[in-house]
């Protein structure tokens, strides 16, 4: 499993999340909402931050919108793992 961090540099919110993502020890791909707009139509992104859990087959396995604590980032992948 791998993970898609969608952003952008003006967005608040997605600077939080990364924050997060990194205390929580999370390796990710980021993608860049401003630059990478056919990837977000691929991926239907319409809100900033999404983070996505992707499978094989670059499938969608999971996703969710805003900010999350670290321990709530882990225990979302965790999640994922049951």
């Amino acid at each position: 499993m791998k993970f898609l961090k969608f952003y952008a540099d003006w967005c608040g919110p997605c600077k939080v999340l990364t924050t997060n993502l990194e205390k929580a020890g999370i390796v990710y791909t980021p993608v860049n909402a401003d630059t990478e707009e056919d990837l977000c139509i691929s991926y239907n992104v319409r809100n900033l931050p999404t983070f996505i859990a992707i499978g094989e087959k670059e499938k969608e396995i999971a996703r969710f919108t805003g900010v999350k604590s670290p321990d709530g980032i882990k225990q979302w992948i965790n999640s994922l793992n049951e």
